[in-house]
This record gives structure tokens, C-alpha cells and sequence, in this order.
């Protein structure tokens, strides 16, 4: 009984050892891989996710540009195929930016960025989705949502 009783208080401990360490909801601020924190607070990154982040803006541009000019309700598949692939890249970053920093992302220097960035994000998946269920009468809602993009390049 009493190795039973250790056994158990063994599991719980390496369970919650095993949980703060690998969730993102964590307390502590330190990564489970010591390259991906290294990689994430990289220069580097930045200037790659900057990068992206004027790479979307153009094909938002370009999208806006050929509604406009062939008087679409939709962007061709090909800006539509570009668009899901960089919402894919932007979850990622995020991703791999609450892996590193867990909580403290939402609590360290120009957090309120980061809490704007998790909404813009987020905003773009809803996007997705409602384009993979795309109806009549939900261009309004479309044009919108693509707009809030836009102000993730200031």
C-alpha cells in the first residue's frame, strides 16, 4: 500500500512536470527546447516575419487590386491558395512564439503588440473559415475581415 501510495505521488509529480514543461499555458517562461527560444529571439526571425508580414500585405493589395478592377466577388484561387498558406505561416509564428514565452507573452515589454497580433492572427483563421464555407451574401463580411489585415503591416 505504501509503495502504491509513492508510485502514485510519483505519476502526479512527473505528470505536472511534464505538463508545465511542454504547455504553453505554463507559468514558467522557459522553452522546452533551448533552440527554439534561441531561434525565436533571433533577429533573424523578426526580419523573416516582418518579411511575410509585407509579403501579405501585397497580396492583399493585389487581391483588393483584381476585385476591383474585374469586378469580383472573390480573389482567383491562386491569391486565395497564397492567402491560406500565409495564415498557416502566421499561426505558426504565433505558435512557436507562446512555446517560448508561454504566458509572459501576453505580460513582458509591448505585450499590448503581441495581444494585437493574437487578434489580427485570429481574425485571418476566421477568415479562412468562412471562406471554406462561402455563401452567398457574405461578401460584405469578407471585404471587412480582409481589411483588419491590412493594419498588422503598421
Amino acid at each position: 500500500n505504501e509503495h502504491r501510495t509513492y508510485i502514485q505521488g510519483f505519476h502526479h509529480e512527473a505528470h505536472d512536470a511534464i505538463m508545465r514543461s511542454t504547455s504553453i499555458f505554463s507559468r514558467s517562461a522557459e522553452p522546452t527546447c533551448p533552440l527554439l527560444r534561441r531561434v525565436v529571439r533571433s533577429p533573424k526571425f523578426e526580419s523573416v516575419v516582418c518579411l511575410l508580414i509585407f509579403v501579405n500585405s501585397i497580396i492583399l493589395g493585389v487581391q483588393t487590386d483584381m476585385i476591383a478592377q474585374n469586378n469580383l466577388s472573390r480573389p482567383p484561387s491562386e491569391l486565395l491558395a497564397l492567402e491560406a498558406i500565409m495564415c498557416t505561416i502566421f499561426v505558426v509564428e504565433l505558435m512557436l512564439r507562446l512555446a517560448v514565452y508561454k504566458w509572459k507573452f501576453f505580460q513582458m515589454s509591448g505585450w499590448q503588440w503581441n495581444v494585437f497580433d493574437t487578434i489580427v492572427i485570429s481574425v485571418q483563421v476566421l477568415e479562412q473559415i468562412m471562406a471554406a464555407v462561402y455563401t452567398e451574401g457574405t461578401d460584405f463580411i469578407m471585404n471587412n475581415l480582409s481589411a483588419t489585415r491590412v493594419i498588422r503591416t503598421l
